[in-house]
């Protein structure tokens, strides 16, 4: 059991639960370039659809890979998204 208070102005957290993930044996499967885009990846019925997401009042960019299922990455090339805009990627 761990506590703590996941405060992400800084990013420091995710920083820190990002390495206990890895060094408890987590692979990676979304990298976004910028933080401030949320991603998310759904699969299910052999199908996968990714949501990339800024829930912020300004434009942002980021560019995205993937390790679906496997150990080999696969670059989704750069997103550009206006304010508060979703954007759905069917893989």
């Amino acid at each position: 059991w761990m506590g703590l208070q996941f405060i992400t102005r800084t990013f420091e957290q995710v920083n820190l639960l990002e390495q206990l993930l890895e060094r408890g044996g987590a692979a990676p499967v979304i990298d976004s370039r910028n933080r401030n885009v949320m991603t998310t990846l759904w699969e299910g019925a052999g199908k996968a659809c990714l949501f990339v997401m800024n829930l912020y009042a300004s434009p942002q960019k980021t560019a995205i890979t993937l390790w679906p299922g496997s150990d080999r990455e696969r670059a989704l090339g750069e997103f550009s998204l206006g304010a508060m805009e979703v954007k759905t990627v069917m893989i």
